[in-house]
């Protein structure tokens, strides 16, 4: 049987912060399958994660598009040229998250996509496994957090975040370093700020001006303190027996 460690014996002193600034180098793995074999390219990227109060955003830029120019990976095999296409969007991976409205929203996912969905969310976090192992990393005194075959991570208690890259929610600290096993990318942070204030415009990029897309991915929510009509019809006839 897994045991689930608890954070309060190996983390009892949090220090509590209104605004958090951090910045992640980024490293991805893509596998190229060519006829003359499989050949690993590493992609870089620049990561950004802002929280004020409740509210965080994150999102990512490509510094690989300074080796790639044009957008593309060639490579010359028996005088072919075999293309693979990159992203090339300035803005991607973008996750909006307001705890104190419960809303989730997110843009510019994709290549040349600048889709702008919105939700409510009805429930926060990942099935996370937290461990007893522990390290310092430039530091930042981390413990070590699974999710099941997705996520490995080294989190930071004493630096409060409830989002992190990538959406990665559920983490009661600010994410140090993290491996997203099945993407086979890398996340390190490489610098932090818990006392700059932040501006009001960072929460509202310009993706989110675009037409909103609701669709099937738009969630009721009901908070959990919060009793449907019935329960409260229920109640009332019980207090007038």
């Amino acid at each position: 049987m897994k045991l689930i460690y608890t954070l309060l014996f190996l983390f009892p002193t949090l220090v509590y912060s209104q605004s958090l600034t951090a910045n992640y180098n980024i490293t991805k793995t893509i596998e190229l399958k060519l006829a003359a074999g499989n050949k690993n390219i590493t992609l870089e990227m620049n990561g950004f994660l802002y929280r004020q109060g409740n509210r965080y955003i994150y999102w990512e830029q490509p510094a690989y598009l300074k080796k790639y120019p044009n957008g593309s990976i060639d490579i010359s095999i028996d005088n072919r040229i075999f293309s693979y296409a990159l992203n090339t969007d300035s803005v991607q991976n973008l996750f909006y998250t307001d705890y104190d409205h419960h809303i989730l929203r997110s843009g510019a996912m994709n290549p040349g996509d600048l889709v702008n969905e919105f939700e409510f969310e009805d429930g926060y976090g990942e099935n996370w496994e937290f461990k007893p192992e522990t390290k310092l990393v430039n530091g930042l005194k981390c413990q070590l957090a699974l999710d099941r075959d997705q996520w490995r991570v080294w989190f930071c208690p004493d630096i409060p975040a409830r989002s992190g890259v990538f959406n990665v929610k559920g983490l009661p600290g600010l994410i140090v370093e993290a491996d997203w096993l099945p993407m086979k990318a890398h996340y390190q942070l490489s610098s932090y700020d818990t006392q700059t204030t932040i501006n009001d415009e960072i929460f509202a990029p310009k993706q989110f001006n675009e037409t909103i897309i609701k669709g099937g991915r738009l969630k009721s929510f009901k908070p959990v303190n919060e009793k449907t009509k019935t329960e409260k019809r229920i109640e009332l006839l019980k207090q007038n027996n």
